[in-house]
């Protein structure tokens, strides 16, 4: 596995002049990258959604240290709130023991998936409390909280004060929160609030300020919810509740010098990535990781990310994220995914049925910041079967034969001219595997996939189609030194798309390389060894099948 923060050196092998030049990638952040998850809460097990928002999140951070970035990825598991409190009583358990076996199932997942997390931040530890207060106390010495009669629609199910302005009525006439559909009750209690009112325009300002790292201007993607985030503050109101009486909520952390009180799960979940960070630091210590790069989170928890959290880093002098992405929600067999439906998948199951790499693959080619996307076991086994089996594992069965290529070597590149010289139809397709890195570099930073992968398959099926039109098995025979052209062609767009693909697949696109010659060295599987020719002249690997055909799991 390529290592992350190593340097990349670029090779000094030489290229011939016939090869077209490899389009520049866009310069790499000037400090260290921070990636970060949610925590994800723990009041039940952990389904596809957790783990593609994982999954998103690892794909980056694979992408940045393939660069030879420095990058840190974060995630972990929120552990306090009413809800826990609730469902550890349900289970018969205290809540400590309840939360350690349910985060302890989160790790285990992204463990098994892949997700190459450097930090798991536990909301129970005990360095997390440290952060949680001293968040609170710079709060508090900035003048941002007050302690009053506070009233208003709560909606249990999302722990959460709802302005009026984000209240819908359900069919039965019930009022609900117009954000997540779950019903509100009205509720009064002495708590904290914080001057939101105060930081109003500095979050309007941060919404819509330029992102240095991906470009253009609003600080969430995909612009849409931007705009959602924008209106969010308008409406929020002028005090919000940071705090609830601890007779009501007992399982959290105490707002200090007060243990009346719990500090609002929100404001206690928030401050994990502070946590991540080292938080509290000494004075003009700040780390060269902050503020975090790209945050990641479904768009449910969007208003909490990108309106609550900037207003309380402004209030307590702390900088904002650089980025918020949040990615659209789940579907099963084209239905909400519910346990009442009885229609949640199990993760690890679907994992241990079509490898880490199939369930890897489904979920970053088919999920979606701005749209919801849907999983069905019949379209994971046709997508896995369509894209990795058939048209790349096939291409390289093909190409790699050893009666087509006897040497089981790569061809060295063609040269400028004579008679293996490449063809119209090898530059045409060599000149659109020279453009794909840039590509994919500026599609994975914008966190789109999706649309990376997809820019992969159209070069791979073009390299099949190409395959098929010259013939090369034909060509062995009458004019070896052309087969020796389209073959480097062939295997040049398979290891360059490899290496594209590590993010998402590592443990098959390592074993593809394998089977190409590719050294395990950065400098022969990162970012340099993108440019044509690199893998010209080296001696195949031993033979394997890299893509087992999948049925889907009933």
């Amino acid at each position: 596995m390529l290592g992350r923060g190593r340097l990349l050196r670029p090779s000094r092998r030489r290229l011939s002049s016939a090869l077209p030049p490899s389009a520049p990638l866009a310069p790499l952040p000037s400090r260290p990258v921070l990636v970060t998850t949610p925590v994800f809460y723990v009041n039940g097990a952990p389904h596809i959604g957790h783990l593609y928002s994982a999954l998103l999140a690892d794909a980056l951070s694979r992408w940045y240290a393939l660069r030879g970035a420095e990058v840190k990825l974060v995630t972990g598991t929120d552990e306090h709130g009413l809800k826990v409190q609730q469902a550890a009583e349900a289970a018969g358990q205290g809540a400590p023991e309840f939360c350690a076996a349910v985060s302890a199932e989160f790790r285990a997942l992204f463990d098994e998936a892949g997700v190459g997390y450097d930090d798991f931040v536990r909301t129970t530890e005990a360095r997390h409390g440290a952060a949680v207060a001293a968040l609170w106390e710079r709060l508090a010495d900035a003048g941002q909280l007050r302690l009053g009669s506070h009233e208003g629609w709560y909606c249990v199910a999302d722990e959460a004060f709802v302005p009026e302005s984000q209240l819908a009525l359900a069919e039965d006439g019930t009022r609900v929160s117009a954000e997540s559909g779950r019903p509100v009750e009205w509720l009064s209690e002495r708590n904290y609030t914080f001057d939101f009112g105060a930081q109003r325009e500095g979050v309007a300002r941060w919404l819509q300020s330029q992102v240095a790292e991906g470009g253009g201007a609003g600080r969430v993607a995909p612009a849409s919810l931007n705009a959602f985030a924008l209106k969010s503050a308008g409406s929020t109101p002028a005090k919000i509740s940071v705090s609830r009486p601890s007779q009501r909520v007992r399982w959290g952390v105490p707002v200090p010098g007060d243990e009346e009180h719990t500090v609002y799960v929100w404001l206690d979940a928030l401050a994990n990535y502070l946590t991540a960070a080292g938080f509290p630091w000494p004075p003009g210590e700040q780390p060269a990781e902050w503020p975090p790069t790209h945050q990641i989170v479904g768009k449910d928890i969007l208003r909490f990310h990108a309106v609550y959290w900037p207003a309380f880093l402004l209030a307590s002098g702390l900088e904002p994220p650089e980025r918020i992405s949040a990615h659209a929600h789940w579907t099963v067999d084209k239905s909400k995914m519910s346990k009442t439906a009885g229609n949640i998948v199990d993760p690890v199951a679907a994992l241990r049925h079509y490898g880490v790499d199939g369930l890897r693959y489904f979920l970053l080619k088919e999920g979606s910041l701005r749209k919801d996307s849907d999983f069905s076991h019949a379209n994971v086994a046709a997508v896995c079967n369509a894209d990795l089996a058939d048209t790349l594992g096939n291409l390289l069965l093909r190409a790699t034969a050893p009666k087509l290529l006897p040497s089981q070597r790569v061809p060295h590149a063609p040269p400028a001219d004579g008679v293996r010289a490449a063809s119209a139809a090898d530059l045409a397709l060599l000149a659109s595997v020279a453009a794909l890195p840039a590509q994919v570099d500026a599609l994975y930073r914008d966190l789109n996939m999706a649309a990376a992968l997809d820019a992969i398959g159209v070069v791979l099926r073009a390299t099949n189609a190409h395959f098929q039109a010259a013939e090369p098995w034909r060509l062995r025979k009458s004019e070896p030194e052309r087969a020796e052209a389209v073959l480097f062609s062939a295997l040049e767009s398979v290891r360059v798309c490899a290496l594209l693909l590590q993010p998402a697949v590592p443990l098959a696109a390592g074993r593809l390389l394998d089977m190409l010659g590719v050294p395990d060295e950065d400098a022969h599987r990162g970012a340099h060894a993108m440019q044509l020719g690199h893998g010209a002249g080296r001696a195949l690997g031993a033979p394997t099948v890299l893509f087992e055909k999948l049925e889907p799991l009933e």
